[in-house]
């Protein structure tokens, strides 16, 4: 166990008058963007390791996939809170953009120029197969199918513990536009590193609208942060996200 240092900043609702009302909304939304966001990253690679039985692992990896699925539509939709949705919010991000420190900026241009491309793997993985579910997909890949294809499924007592593998396995083969099962390895490895240099990318350029805007607002209203620790913090290596419970 370790500790972990953290600065409590506290202000009132009032103390937010002090910058326009679009700015504010846009500091206490994209702080929840950005929860979602890491808690996610967590989840996965609480999901990754720490076990090799061949069932459990099985098991535990379609639970990070699942995790990465939900992570890329929520880049999407975040990028597009940002850039599309709010002409306000799109406003505010022009308006900072200038003082992004070079990595948040660096990451900016990354994000603009992969969201760009309409082919994008997270706008297409949040359009069909994780805040939506396209039927055309699935079937498409069922008729390529080799038909001698071993499937699983396993059944259990508790609703929780049940794990359909071949469910799984036709949603990862429509993701990736392959019915071949020796060439689903290597990528998926190159998709779930895409997605994972993107959410690194996002979450530079959050973080650095979020100290920006919060920045202004201590200024203008004179607020100290106060430095507090937590003891007792795991390691993230130590901790297992298991599928299986009783």
């Amino acid at each position: 166990m370790q500790s972990v240092r953290l600065v409590q900043i506290t202000f009132s609702r009032k103390d937010l008058d002090c910058i326009p009302q679009d700015e504010a909304a846009l500091l206490l939304q994209i702080g929840g963007l950005i929860h979602e966001v890491i808690s996610l990253q967590k989840f996965i690679h609480m999901s990754s390791h720490g076990t090799e039985d061949r069932i459990q692992r099985m098991a535990e990896n379609a639970q990070a996939m699942y995790f990465y699925r939900l992570l890329a539509g929520n880049l999407f939709e975040g990028w597009d809170l940002l850039t599309e949705r709010h002409r306000e919010y799109k406003i505010i991000i022009a308006k900072y953009k200038p003082k992004l420190d070079s990595i948040a900026k660096s990451a900016f241009e990354k994000l603009e120029c992969y969201f760009s491309d309409e082919n994008n793997a997270c706008e297409r993985i949040r359009n069909k197969f994780s805040h939506h579910h396209d039927y055309g997909e699935i079937c498409k890949i069922i008729r390529k199918w080799p038909e001698d294809d071993k499937l699983e499924i396993y059944v259990s007592e508790m609703h929780a513990n049940c794990r359909y593998v071949a469910s799984d396995t036709v949603t990862y083969l429509a993701m990736l536009g392959t019915t071949d099962l020796m060439d689903i390895e290597a990528r998926l490895e190159i998709l779930l590193q895409e997605i994972g240099e993107i959410a690194r990318a996002f979450i530079d350029v959050i973080s650095e609208y979020l100290s920006l805007i919060l920045q202004e607002i201590m200024e203008k209203k004179g607020i100290e942060g106060k430095t507090i620790s937590i003891s007792g913090v795991p390691s993230l290596d130590k901790i297992r996200l298991h599928y299986f419970v009783a």
